[in-house]
């Protein structure tokens, strides 16, 4: 389940980044993402800051 969050969230960072139409409404993911519990939270905000740093840096 938390690889699909994280997987769901950064598809949707690497659209907005690449100017495509998220695959789902903005509010329903801001949703699914507000219902992650404090630990999934760590992981998946260092999933995304190891995320933007690849794409900055290769």
């Amino acid at each position: 389940m938390n690889n699909i969050i994280i997987a769901s969230y950064g598809e949707l960072q690497f659209r907005q980044r690449l100017h495509q139409p998220p695959p789902l409404p903005i509010e329903a993911v801001r949703r699914h993402y507000l219902q992650v519990d404090n630990l999934n939270l760590i992981v998946l905000l260092s999933h995304q800051m190891r995320e933007q740093r690849d794409v900055i840096w290769h």
